[in-house]
Parts: C-alpha cells; sequence; structure tokens
C-alpha cells in the first residue's frame, strides 16, 4: 500500500524523497566530520598511560588553574625518567627542516626528532625495523611507508645511507625502519624522524640539550600500569619544585603567577582547550546542532506536503474505517509510507554526500572516507537516522490523517 502511495503521487512523492535527502546528506557529512574529530589520537594501544607533561600556572591564593603551556626545557625528559620511578618511557618531540639527499633526488623536508622509545609508546606500525632499536642511534633514521617511495622507488630502504643538510652541516643517517603512513587523525604527524640527539645539530645550538632556561618542546610520558595519574602529578610537582624552586620563586617576585607541571593525557590533547589555540569540541558541538536543525527542517517540510495532501487521503481513510480499519493500522500504514521514503531518501542522501565529499573536503581541510558509515557501529547510526527521520516526519501526518471521521468527509 505504502508503495502503491508513492508511485500513485510521483512528483510529491520526488519532492519529499530529495527534500530529506538533503538534509541526510548534510547529516552524513557532519557526522563524517565528527567522528573523525572524536577519533584523533584514539588508536594507541598504551593511551591509558600515555600524557603529555605541562607547566601548569595557578593563582596563589586560590589554587586555581591561570593557564598552560606544552614547551619544556630539553633536560626535563631524561632528568624525570631518572627521578621518578612511575615513568616507564619518556620522549622530547621536536620539529625541525633540512634538505634531504638519495643519489639524484634532493628534497627539502619537515624533519622531526624524537626518543629512541618513540615507537614502543606510540601505536604508529613499522613496515621494516624493529620498534626498540629504530631509533637507538643517532644516525638513525625512520621513513614513513610513503617517504621512503619517494626516495627509493622499488629499492629496499633499510640499511640505505640518506644525506641531510642543515644548513651548513651535512649528516649521514642510515634507514633504520619504515613505518605507515601517519593517519590523519593524529596529534604528531612525522615522514621523517630523526633521534632527538640530533637537535643541537639541526638548530646549531650545541647548548641546546643542557639548556635548562630554554622552553622548547613538548615532553610525552608513559606510565607504569600500576601507577596512578594521581601519585604521577604529586610526584612530578616535587620534581618541578626541586629543579624549578628558584625559577618559581622568580616568578612570585615579579607579579607572576607560579607554575608546577600537571599531566595531560594524550587522549585530550587534540580536543582540549586547555592549551591555547585549540578548538577543542566547540565546532563538532555547532555542527552536530546544525545537522539536527537542517534534518529538522526537512521533516517539517515533509510534514506540509503530506498535511497538504490529506485532502487527496480523506476518501481513502473514510473507505477503509467504514471497511472495519483500525485507527492504529492506519497510523502504521502513512509511518510505513514515511518510513519507506525515508530510506529512499537515505540512500540519496549518501549518493549526494559522496558527490559534495571532495568538496568538503576540501573546506574542512580533512581526508574524509564515506566507507567509514559502512563500518560497524556507524551503519546503526545511519539506520537510526533513517528511522527517526521517518518517525519524526510521518507523526503528525499520521495522526492528522489517520483521525478524519467518515461521517465528515466530503
Amino acid at each position: 500500500m505504502a508503495w502503491r502511495n508513492i508511485k500513485r503521487q510521483k512528483v510529491y512523492s520526488f519532492i519529499k524523497i530529495f527534500g530529506l535527502s538533503i538534509g541526510i546528506a548534510a547529516c552524513v557529512l557532519i557526522y563524517l566530520f565528527v567522528v573523525d574529530e572524536l577519533s584523533f589520537d584514539r588508536f594507541h594501544e598504551n593511551g591509558d598511560q600515555l600524557f603529555r607533561v605541562l607547566q601548569v600556572r595557578y593563582d596563589k591564593d586560590t589554587g586555581k588553574e591561570t593557564g598552560s603551556q606544552q614547551f619544556l626545557p630539553t633536560p626535563t625528559g631524561p632528568e624525570l625518567k631518572q627521578s621518578l620511578p612511575g615513568i616507564k618511557h619518556q620522549t622530547r618531540y621536536a620539529n625541525g627542516s633540512g634538505a634531504v639527499r638519495y643519489k639524484e633526488n634532493l628534497f627539502r623536508e619537515n624533519i622531526q626528532l624524537a626518543d629512541s622509545p618513540f615507537f614502543e609508546m606510540f601505536t604508529f606500525p613499522l613496515i621494516q625495523g624493529d620498534p626498540v632499536t629504530a631509533l637507538l642511534d643517532e644516525h638513525s633514521i625512520v621513513l614513513t611507508r610513503s617517504t621512503a617511495v619517494k626516495y627509493f622507488s622499488d629499492e629496499e630502504p633499510l640499511g640505505k645511507t640518506l644525506a641531510i643538510i642543515f644548513g651548513h652541516v651535512r649528516k649521514d643517517f642510515v634507514v633504520t625502519g619504515v613505518a605507515e603512513d601517519v593517519p590523519p587523525n593524529s596529534s604528531l604527524q612525522f615522514d621523517i624522524l630523526i633521534h632527538f640527539n640530533n637537535l643541537p645539530t639541526v638548530l646549531n645550538n650545541p647548548d641546546i640539550l643542557n639548556d635548562w632556561d630554554r622552553w622548547y618542546c613538548p615532553l610525552f610520558v608513559q606510565l607504569q600500569t600500576e601507577v596512578s595519574v594521581e601519585l604521577a602529578e604529586e610526584r612530578l610537582g616535587q620534581f618541578c619544585t626541586q629543579y624549578f624552586g628558584p625559577k618559581i620563586q622568580d616568578y612570585v617576585n615579579s607579579g607572576y603567577d607560579p607554575f608546577i607541571f600537571g599531566l595531560q593525557s594524550f587522549k585530550d590533547i587534540y580536543l582540549t582547550t586547555r592549551i591555547a589555540g585549540n578548538t577543542g569540541l566547540s565546532p563538532s558541538y555547532i555542527l552536530s546542532a546544525i545537522a539536527l536543525a537542517i534534518l529538522l527542517i526537512a521533516c517539517v517540510n515533509f510534514m506540509n506536503l503530506s498535511i497538504g495532501l490529506s485532502s487527496q487521503r480523506s476518501m481513502e481513510v473514510g473507505m477503509r474505517k467504514v471497511l472495519g480499519a483500525e485507527r492504529r493500522q492506519l497510523l502504521w500504514q502513512f509511518w510505513g509510507e514515511a518510513l519507506l521514503i525515508s530510506f529512499m531518501a537515505v540512500i540519496l542522501g549518501i549518493l549526494f554526500a559522496d558527490l559534495l565529499l571532495p568538496q568538503f573536503n576540501s573546506l574542512s581541510g580533512k581526508q574524509l572516507a564515506l566507507t567509514t558509515v559502512f563500518n560497524g557501529f556507524h551503519m546503526l547510526v545511519l539506520l537510526g537516522i533513517a528511522v527517526f527521520t521517518g518517525m519524526c516526519a510521518g507523526s503528525y501526518p499520521a495522526a492528522v490523517i489517520s483521525a478524519f471521521r467518515p461521517a465528515e468527509i466530503k
């Protein structure tokens, strides 16, 4: 019956389906964006034990946090590892650049630096090489898959030597590992990774590794599984007081807020507003509200068209009631029509979303793929959108039309 009524009202049915499909396409695109935002840094196996060490400023009278920043002196990491027994691994992370040469291939590249436990802490799978030893030596270098292809094409990259020129200094590195390309939903991005001890060469600053006065790079730690965050932060505060007590006092004497070291879960880095410049979850909340508003507007348009056609359905309703149909049967008929239209609109909406995805990716700066919605939980969400839309759009028209009294129909 639902399918026959849809075919009978071809123009109105097309308008309903097309209107709903536009709303659903917008919802699918925004859903992909929000899912990608929420998935940042969630793929690390040690995620619950990974933290970033922050310098946290607080009001000396109230004790409330007044600000924080992620950059710490470079000697902090190794000293922290030696002083605090609850820390399993630590790695500093810094950005640099240099001219990378292999035979006739020469490219200017962004180069990241990290300590040797980097691949033990973070889940960036190595296609070739050992996570424990890949960055053990100052002359070791790890490339991503696409970077290895860029320099070596079909050659075996492991063991090959790359020359990197930092300013006027040239240094040779041996490829000790090839990692999978870093996923877009990672806060840490790299194509080329070398040992952190190369930082003096990269910056042309021989004292940078022992400079306690230059707050230069982020520091990440992995806690032992049996160590609580509260205990680690307590020990971290004691470490901060021991090593930075005079500097903290100078801050206070100069009228600035004192500081202490704190821990921030690695999973929260991307979505937090704790560090200045991070947008947090606000864009996701705003876009979700917009998606819901668009979908509700499409549902309202559907309702208006259905109510406008009620006069043409009154005779049908009257005849069915005279023949013994109950109101609940009529309700299910109209809900059935709405759900069928909704499922058709979902299919068309997915096609529209696929057509608009390249432009949406360009606008959002992401690399979203429509295949995401066809996996597990996301399929249930898509099904839920279809059912919600059908029930929401069809409820009021079904209630109005099924309430017609046969004796009053003209």
